[in-house]
C-alpha cells in the first residue's frame, strides 16, 4: 500500500511538472510581439493574454471527519510544436502551407511565431491532401521556416473518481465556456490521491530578469 501511494504521488507530480515548465512559454522570445486573433465572444475563447500561472486556494478543516478541501492550478502557454511552414505566405490572410496537418483540428487555438513577432490565431479549416490550415487574417504573412505550437489552459484539480469512495488527480485542457476542473469536467490521471496543497512564490526582484530573485 505504501508503495502504491508514492508511486502514484510519483505519477501526479510528473504529470504536473511537464505543464508548469511551459507555462508562459510563447516561443522563443520572450518579449516577441503576440496578437490573440481569437474573439472573446467564441464558446472556446481563453485569455491568452492571462497570467500563466494562477491557482484557487482549497479550505482547510481542523476535523478529523471533515478533509482539506485541496488547491487547484492552471497553467497557460504554447505546448507542443505541430509544425512548421513549409513556404511563405504571400498575404496575412493566405492559407499555411505545412509540413503536417496531421496535429491540426479546426477550431483549435494555435500559435505561429518567427521569434520576432507572434500570432495566436483559430484554425478555420484543414486540407490534408495540400497540406494546408485555413485562418482569419494574421498580423504579417509568416516565412518559410516559422514554427506553430498547439496553445492550451492546463488546470489540475483533485475531484472524485468514478469510485466515489476516494479522489483522484484530474486534468482538464481547453475548456469551453463555463467549464470548471471537477467531478463534471477534465479526465482521470491518477485514482487515490485525496488532497493537493500548492505553496507559489513570486520573483519580485526586478533585476533579476525573471530568473531567482527575492
Amino acid at each position: 500500500g505504501l508503495a502504491r501511494i508514492q508511486e502514484n504521488g510519483r505519477f501526479g507530480l510528473e504529470f504536473i511538472r511537464r505543464d508548469v515548465r511551459m507555462a508562459g512559454f510563447w516561443e522563443c522570445y520572450r518579449d516577441a510581439d503576440l496578437t490573440n486573433h481569437i474573439s472573446p465572444g467564441s464558446a472556446n475563447y481563453i485569455d491568452f493574454d492571462a497570467v500563466h500561472i494562477t491557482g484557487t486556494n482549497g479550505l482547510e478543516h481542523n476535523e478529523p471527519d471533515e478533509p482539506d478541501e485541496p488547491d487547484s492550478i492552471t497553467f497557460l502557454g504554447a505546448g507542443r510544436n505541430v509544425g512548421t511552414l513549409s513556404s511563405d505566405m504571400t498575404a496575412p490572410d493566405s492559407a499555411l502551407n505545412v509540413s503536417s496537418t496531421d496535429d491540426f483540428a479546426i477550431e483549435e487555438a494555435v500559435l505561429i511565431s518567427d521569434c520576432e513577432t507572434a500570432d495566436i490565431f483559430r484554425v478555420t479549416a484543414v486540407d490534408h491532401p495540400a497540406n494546408e490550415i485555413t485562418t482569419d487574417e494574421l498580423s504579417k504573412a509568416y516565412a518559410a521556416g516559422s514554427r506553430l505550437y498547439r496553445v492550451q489552459q492546463t488546470t489540475f484539480c483533485i475531484a472524485e473518481f468514478a469510485d466515489p469512495a476516494q479522489r483522484s488527480l484530474r486534468q482538464l485542457v481547453n475548456p469551453i465556456s463555463g467549464q470548471t476542473c471537477g467531478k463534471e469536467h477534465g479526465d482521470d490521471l491518477v485514482e487515490g490521491i485525496e488532497n493537493m496543497q500548492i505553496l507559489m512564490g513570486e520573483d519580485t526582484d526586478a533585476d533579476s530578469e525573471g530568473a531567482g530573485g527575492d
